[in-house]
C-alpha cells in the first residue's frame, strides 16, 4: 500500500499542469542602435547600460519585452558610418560584449529581420545568433538558414505559449537560403508560418521590418497585409523601419503598431527622437488592454516623457 501510494504521488506530479497567469504583460518598442554613436559612448565610457538606463525599470515590469535590434554583434569594433569611392552607407557592428546591455535592460526577445543585420555579413549573422543564444535572449527574423530566420519563436510564460515571427520588406538582398545564413523576407509564405505558429502558441506576435522612412502614415499595402495578417490568426503586429511614429490601429480587436519608431538611436530630428514604449496586456479572455507610454530620446537614451495613454481598455 505504501509503495501504491508513493507511486502515485510521483505519477500526480508528474502530470501537474502549470496554471496561466491571469494577464499576460507584452512591451514592444521601436529600433535599437547600439552601434555609431550610442555604441561610441558605450565603448568610450566601459558603460554599456548607458542607453537603457533610464528605461530599465519600465521595460523590467513586463512579463515579455521585445525589440527590433538594428545590426550585428560582430567583431571587435564599434562601426557607423562608412565612406568609400562608392559613396556612403552605413555599417552598424557593434561587439558582442555589448550584448548584455538587452538582457540588463529586460529584453526577452529581439527581431534580426531587418536591413543592419547583415551589416556583418554572413558571418555577422553566425556571430549575432550565437551571442543572443548565449545570452539566452530570444530572436525572430534571422538565423544561419531559412529555416531559423522564418521559425516562429515561442516564449512560454506561466502557461501562456506567444509565438513570434519576423520579417523584412527591406534589404531582402540579404535573405537566408535554404543553406546560408540571412534575414527573413516578408512574402506570401508568412501566411503559411502564421497557421504553423498558431498550433503552437495562443498568441501570435508579427514583427515586420517594412514602409518608408519619415512617413507617419502606413501605406496601403501595409495595411492591407495587417489585416489580412489578422484576418489570418495574428493577434499583434508590430513594424518598425521608418524612424518615426505611426498609428496605433485596433482591429477586430487586435493590435497593430505600423511602426513604433526609433528606440535608442542617434539622429536628432525631432520626429526620429518622439517615440513611445506600448504596453500590451492581455486577460485571461484573451482582450488586448493597449498602452502606450511616450518617450523621447536625448543623448541616445530613451527617456519617459508622461503619463501612459490608454489606447484600448
Amino acid at each position: 500500500m505504501l509503495v501504491l501510494i508513493i507511486s502515485t504521488v510521483f505519477y500526480s506530479s508528474a502530470l501537474a499542469v502549470v496554471p496561466m497567469a491571469d494577464n499576460l504583460k507584452l512591451t514592444f518598442v521601436g529600433d535599437i542602435l547600439l552601434a555609431r554613436h550610442p555604441g561610441y559612448i558605450m565603448r568610450d565610457t566601459g558603460n554599456i547600460n548607458y542607453p537603457f538606463q533610464f528605461v530599465t525599470d519600465e521595460l523590467s515590469k513586463a512579463d515579455i519585452t521585445f525589440g527590433n535590434m538594428e545590426g550585428a554583434f560582430t567583431g571587435n569594433v564599434v562601426t557607423g558610418n562608412v565612406s568609400s569611392g562608392k559613396g556612403r552607407w552605413f555599417c552598424f557592428r557593434s561587439p558582442a560584449s555589448f550584448a548584455p546591455a538587452l538582457k540588463n535592460a529586460g529584453f526577452d526577445i529581439v527581431t534580426l529581420a531587418n536591413n543592419h543585420s547583415m551589416n556583418g555579413g554572413k558571418q555577422g549573422i553566425v556571430d549575432t545568433v550565437n551571442t543572443l543564444d548565449k545570452l539566452k535572449i530570444r530572436h525572430v527574423g534571422a538565423g544561419v538558414n531559412k529555416a531559423q530566420a522564418n521559425k516562429c519563436e515561442i516564449i512560454d510564460y506561466k502557461g501562456w505559449k506567444v509565438g513570434f515571427l519576423g520579417r523584412a520588406s527591406i534589404g531582402t538582398e540579404g535573405g537566408a537560403g535554404v543553406n546560408s545564413p540571412g534575414i527573413g523576407v516578408l512574402n506570401k509564405e508568412i501566411f503559411d508560418a502564421v497557421k504553423d505558429c498558431q498550433t503552437k502558441a495562443e498568441i501570435v506576435v508579427a514583427t515586420f521590418h517594412w514602409g518608408n522612412e519619415n512617413q507617419t502614415v502606413p501605406t496601403a499595402i501595409q495595411k492591407d497585409y495587417a489585416h489580412r495578417l489578422i484576418d489570418a490568426g495574428v493577434d499583434i503586429v508590430i513594424g518598425h523601419h521608418p524612424h518615426v511614429l505611426q498609428p496605433i490601429e485596433i482591429y477586430k480587436g487586435k493590435t497593430i503598431a505600423y511602426s513604433l519608431g526609433n528606440f535608442v538611436f542617434d539622429n536628432p530630428k525631432k520626429s526620429w527622437k518622439t517615440t513611445m514604449i506600448l504596453t500590451i496586456e492581455i486577460d485571461c479572455e484573451y482582450n488586448q488592454h493597449v498602452t502606450k507610454i511616450p518617450v523621447e530620446i536625448q543623448k541616445f537614451q530613451p527617456r519617459i516623457m508622461d503619463k501612459p495613454v490608454v489606447v484600448l481598455k
